[in-house]
């Protein structure tokens, strides 16, 4: 995103990038391989919050018989998103052997076979490795979740920027609303600049939600896979594999 895209009033952050998952909890706990939450006034989506974005400073001047409504400053809101990787590895882990043939199963694998199984409360040691190696198969996560960056990046430039450019034109115009009421006037504010914020911020995260979904229902955007096992009486190689994004 070029500099002019996100003016000084919609504040890109770059939230950071820490390599810090495990490959063999991805297989064994079901924990993302990477993620990339978006971040909205330092609020995260996903998150127990709903993110929502700053409104304008209005001066509100009552007159007879109605009220005077005009933007005195601007509005500032910080946009934008932090990351998880995979760590550099080797990525390995302690769990029960029954567990782990569980979890081959459930990765549609053949079990643990009887020879090594027992009576599955053996602790082994699991080693996650990515195909065709260590380093490619993250970089392979990393680029997946540039994807999302960029994803956010256009949904700021389709529906944030116009409502702050909107905003700033209205100020810089020094524009009135002039209505019965307060209300009446706000809610006639936000329907000339496109809607309030609590509605442009939940534009923005349903879209973003919804061409994120749409992403990994493609060949290239699917989650990683179990390609492969090897296992031994004391340890369990899983081969994770996914698709390349470029």
């Amino acid at each position: 995103m070029n500099g002019s895209s996100i003016q000084r009033r919609l504040q890109w952050v770059e939230g950071g990038r820490a390599k810090n998952k495990n490959l063999a909890n991805s297989f064994l706990r079901y924990i993302d391989f990477g993620i990339t939450p978006i971040l909205l006034n330092d609020l995260e989506f996903p998150g127990r919050d709903a993110p929502t974005l700053h409104a304008p400073a209005f001066l509100i001047e009552h007159k007879d018989g109605h009220v005077e409504l005009s933007v005195v400053a601007e509005v500032v809101n910080r946009v934008g998103y932090r990351m998880e990787l995979p760590s550099a590895g080797p990525w390995v882990a302690q769990e029960t052997i029954g567990r782990v043939s569980a979890g081959l199963t459930n990765a549609e694998h053949s079990a643990i076979s009887d020879e090594f199984l027992g009576d599955g409360n053996t602790t082994v040691t699991v080693e996650a490795r990515g195909l065709p190696d260590n380093a490619e198969f993250a970089a392979r996560v990393e680029r997946h979740e540039n994807f999302h960056v960029n994803d956010i990046k256009e949904k700021v430039n389709a529906i944030l920027t116009p409502w702050d450019e909107a905003i700033f034109q209205f100020m810089r115009q020094r524009k009135k609303i002039i209505a019965e009421t307060e209300q009446k006037a706000i809610e006639e504010f936000y329907e000339q600049v496109g809607g309030t914020p609590q509605k442009i911020a939940t534009k923005f995260i349903s879209t973003l939600r919804a061409s994120g979904n749409a992403f990994h229902t493609t060949a290239k955007g699917k989650s990683p896979w179990v390609d492969s096992y090897m296992a031994a009486a004391d340890e369990v190689t899983v081969y994770w594999d996914m698709p390349s994004v470029t």
